[in-house]
């Protein structure tokens, strides 16, 4: 029996107001042979645990560092690797730096990826990384950034990918959302490019108005797909995951746009990106997100437990039928097969759960 989300947020508050080292012996007969409630829980602790490092050392020390690792980290522009010249810096996160670069075989301006060294440690993980990417250059779909090459330098992996103009979903997106025709629009070729990619087997896993590029010409154009959070390799089970499957215990995602299942660290498949959809249709639709807790954890609890105002209700020119679009999308639990449904209107279809 999968343990209830109140009953991980009252350990996991428990656990906070003890001394770091009674924890571990409290979590252990908390959870008692629930490993993956312990999992979930350990690592919601960690996460605060970081935080409150960084927040406890002087500003002055902080900001330095934080300055020393940006210079240490930068590749310094007119860089060459291999037949790739980095032109200017595009953005930097998690997943490592991202630069406009020109490939000076073909005299074409692409975007470079530059994975970030303590990612791809493990040769299992750089094994899998490299597997996913090759899967991921299989796919040829409009709707989707192609994935052209992959490399090393100097010990460093990295993505050559189609340079795309245009602004984020989350730039375009205004405070009380954009017009209907603009989110079908967006979300039909949204629900395309994850229905081409689900057909192939591969799953993005962090679907999110950052991770969606609009061009100048209102095409979609989704980034990272099934690259944006390198999985740990987790024991396989026969015909109930993928190649791309998240391992168990793992949480990945950016929290206000998770699945129910990446919430409690669960594998994964296409149903936990279309559950990210609806987030998206919801948020681009009304111009807030669906879940809006005012922490990590009680986002992951209302994702799980609660339903979220039907969109018509927070902008009240949507029609009904969006209503019960986005209802799918956001049922908690997946049905047994992905499906394409009667959407929006005019012929428009939406993945649904």
């Amino acid at each position: 029996m999968k343990a209830k989300p109140e009953r991980i947020a009252e350990i996991y508050q428990s656990a906070r107001e003890l001394p770091r080292q009674d924890r571990s012996r409290f979590l252990q007969e908390a959870c008692a042979s629930d490993l993956q409630m312990l999992r979930q829980i350990e690592t919601l602790l960690r996460q605060d645990e970081t935080a409150n490092d960084l927040l406890d050392q002087p500003a002055i020390k902080v900001a330095g560092e934080l300055m020393s690792e940006l210079n240490t980290s930068m590749w310094p522009i007119g860089t060459r690797m291999g037949p790739y010249e980095l032109v200017s810096p595009l953005g930097a996160g998690g997943m490592g730096e991202v630069y406009r670069a020109r490939d000076t075989r073909l005299g074409r301006t692409v975007a470079l990826k530059v994975i970030r060294a303590n990612l791809l440690v493990d040769p299992q993980m750089r094994q899998r990384f490299q597997s996913e990417a090759r899967a991921v250059a299989g796919l040829s779909h409009r709707n989707i950034v192609a994935l052209f090459d992959i490399g090393e330098f100097q010990g460093n992996d990295f993505l050559v990918m189609e340079y795309v103009e245009g602004r984020t979903l989350k730039d375009v997106i205004t405070a009380e959302g954009l017009p209907l025709h603009d989110v079908v629009h967006y979300g039909t070729q949204i629900a395309n490019a994850l229905t081409a990619a689900h057909t192939a087997g591969i799953i993005h896993r962090d679907i999110k108005p950052a991770n969606i590029m609009i061009t100048p010409e209102s095409e979609v154009k989704i980034l990272d797909f099934g690259l944006a959070k390198p999985a740990v390799p987790g024991p396989q089970r026969s015909g109930e995951e993928t190649q791309q499957s998240t391992a168990p215990g793992m949480i990945v995602g950016t929290v206000a746009y998770m699945s129910p299942e990446q919430t409690q660290g669960l594998f994964l498949d296409g149903r936990s990106d279309i559950f990210s959809l609806g987030c998206v249709l919801y948020e681009a639709a009304t111009g807030r997100p669906p879940f809006q807790g005012l922490s990590t954890l009680a986002i992951m609890h209302e994702i799980a437990t609660a339903e979220p105002p039907p969109p018509g209700k927070v902008n009240i020119h949507l029609p009904p039928t969006f209503d019960r679009v986005i209802r799918r999308a956001l049922a908690k639990k997946q049905g047994r097969a992905l499906s394409l449904s009667p959407g929006i209107g005019g012929g428009t279809r939406c993945l649904t759960r």
